[in-house]
């Protein structure tokens, strides 16, 4: 891969600015196209992000300078030649939305009110940087190509221009009013998805995301946005698990659990999995707790212990937590799971272990100190109360040779 090749991965990664690369003799019809397609929010408002324009730019400017563009929607980019080919970085915005400059420009170039909203989604998917920001991304990329020395900046200010023979028209990628209520229509079918607890509906929900969240900021390249962007996705499904029954101390620690490994996924395919594994995760808490047929209560407390496990639980402390008494508490566990509050502790504590001695190595001592126990010898009769065996019989007899 050559170093313009590179970038073009690196710089979208990096910090979320399109880099696309085009031979300088404008030959490249298919890109030119794909970049008018994402990139032009009107053709004849924005001449120079079509593909025809990007042609005559080509041909008309050499590698002297950096070229700083800013056009009539104040949509910016920065474009330079280095050796036999153009190098397109953005377009970008220097500021983020504002409905009333919004108006005012769009009032300018006779585009109607009715392009508010598909300008706002096509605005709203590029990235907020400053040109000077870009500019210097810009001399990096020259400072690592052999025989291109720096060059002086040149802004072309299209601000007031457009093509006169043609009535403004908005492009059909953003000119689509049905988009936002097939994404609402996508987030209700996900949330119904996950209160049920269905997990193959849910997840052929999302691998169809892109066909709803076209234009959306967090689907470009660039794995920061990416990352950003599911923090909308675990919004929904949270709530989907709340409404669902899910008590919001295991679904906040659920969710916390996916999210730090998100925040720090190195790239696209890992980020999907993660997701993947989360909404499963879910889908798989709401049909085990449907299963169960707890009362309120009683779900309350066992999800508690599911998640402190490991720690010195108390009957007190999930009396506090359910609002009721100790004798109370206590006849409903005794009538819903069969056990007694310590009892199911204990059950849940026994089954985590066993879990540990058949899948790792760990002594048995530390599996006793993992799951509450400091006493190992403790550990010991209560586990094989609970089993019928000792620790070690137990991992004896599961344990893949």
């Amino acid at each position: 891969m050559d170093f313009l090749a590179s970038a073009q991965v690196l710089v979208p990664a990096l910090c979320g600015l399109s880099a696309a690369v085009f031979d300088a003799a404008g030959d490249d019809a298919q890109a030119l196209a794909a970049f008018e397609t994402r990139f032009a929010f009107s053709l004849q408002v924005q001449p120079l992000f079509t593909a025809a324009g990007l042609r005559r730019f080509f041909a008309d400017r050499g590698a002297e300078r950096i070229f700083w563009l800013r056009d009539a929607l104040d949509i910016q980019a920065v474009l330079l030649k280095i050796g036999g080919q153009w190098v397109v970085l953005g377009p970008y915005v220097d500021a983020p939305w504002n409905e009333g400059q919004a108006r005012v420009r769009l009032a300018a170039h006779t585009l109607g009110d009715a392009a508010l909203l598909p300008h706002k989604a096509y605005r709203c998917s590029l990235p907020v940087l400053s040109s000077e920001y870009v500019i210097k991304v810009a001399a990096l990329l020259l400072t690592n190509t052999v025989g291109n020395p720096p060059r002086e900046v040149e802004l072309i200010d299209l601000t007031a221009r457009t093509a006169e023979d043609m009535a403004p028209k908005i492009s059909e990628e953003y000119d689509d009013p049905a988009q936002i209520d097939r994404r609402y229509a996508w987030e209700d079918a996900l949330m119904a998805a996950v209160r049920g607890g269905h997990t193959s509906q849910a997840l052929a929900l999302l691998d169809g995301i892109g066909s709803v969240m076209t234009g959306i900021r967090f689907l470009t390249d660039s794995i920061a946005d990416q990352i950003a962007g599911t923090c909308t996705f675990r919004a929904l499904v949270r709530h989907a698990a709340l409404q669902a029954g899910l008590t919001p101390v295991f679904v906040d620690a659920l969710s916390q659990e996916y999210a730090q490994q998100m925040h720090h996924a190195v790239d696209s395919q890992r980020l999907n999995e993660l997701t993947h594994q989360y909404l499963a995760a879910f889908c798989r808490a709401v049909r085990e707790n449907r299963r169960t047929g707890y009362s309120p209560r009683v779900r309350q407390a066992v999800q508690y212990i599911e998640l402190h496990v490991s720690a010195p639980l108390t009957v007190e402390q999930l009396c506090a937590l359910t609002g009721v008494t100790r004798q109370r508490l206590g006849a409903l566990f005794r009538a819903e799971t069969g056990r007694t509050v310590k009892g199911y502790i204990q059950h849940r504590r026994c089954e985590c272990a066993a879990e540990l001695l058949r899948d790792s190595r760990l002594r048995v001592q530390e599996i006793a100190r993992y799951v509450g126990y400091e006493d190992t010898a403790y550990f010991a009769r209560v586990f094989k109360a609970e089993t019928g065996r000792t620790p070690q019989e137990y991992r004896k007899e599961t344990s893949v040779p």
